[in-house]
């Protein structure tokens, strides 16, 4: 079992330690894992010319870090995405690297997707903005056709060490890595 996570924050702090510490879990249980963090690469904006549409075609964006990303994800068993919710949305950098997706998703219809997802928010509001963020991402689970396994949604985590402090929400994601590496 080979997992990656791909962390979508701009900075370290709660989605990266959710997704460190699934990862390490998993691993703890044999699987093999690997954690690309985003704001490390080099990754070109989508221009949205739509040559790669429905993955007939690769990315004409052939000079950025995607290009090593890329097989990568290919040779993946499970998928995950991490990414705090802004805005009632996932990071920019997030949405940017699904779109940057599409020249694979013939590459990767059928594999096992997850996704992590860390907000501030505590009261009903946190279910409406976490509640459009996750609906986006069982799109793009259907839309990859992406078999969607689980998913985290951590309120509450608004300073950037937050999730370190929640038992809670470590239990959570050590039993969620036991779980994706069966």
């Amino acid at each position: 079992m080979k997992i990656i996570g791909i962390c979508g924050s701009p900075r370290k702090g709660n989605s990266e330690f959710m997704l460190r510490t699934v990862l390490e879990s998993a691993k703890s249980k044999g699987a093999g894992t690997e954690l690309i963090l985003i704001r490390e690469k080099n990754i070109s904006w989508c221009n949205g010319c739509l040559t790669c549409a429905g993955g007939k075609a690769p990315c004409v964006i052939q000079d950025d870090d995607m290009k090593d990303i890329y097989p990568k994800i290919k040779e993946a068993d499970v998928i995950i995405l991490a990414s705090p919710v802004w805005y009632d949305m996932i990071t920019p950098q997030m949405l940017n690297f699904i779109d940057r997706l599409n020249p694979i998703q013939n590459d990767i219809k059928g594999k096992k997707f997850a996704f992590i997802l860390s907000g501030q928010l505590t009261d009903e509001d946190a279910e409406e903005s976490q509640g459009r963020a996750i609906s986006y991402l069982k799109q793009v689970a259907k839309l990859y056709e992406l078999n969607l396994i689980d998913f985290i949604s951590a309120k509450g985590v608004k300073e950037k060490d937050d999730a370190k402090k929640r038992d809670d929400i470590i239990q959570k994601c050590k039993e969620f890595g036991e779980n994706l590496s069966k």
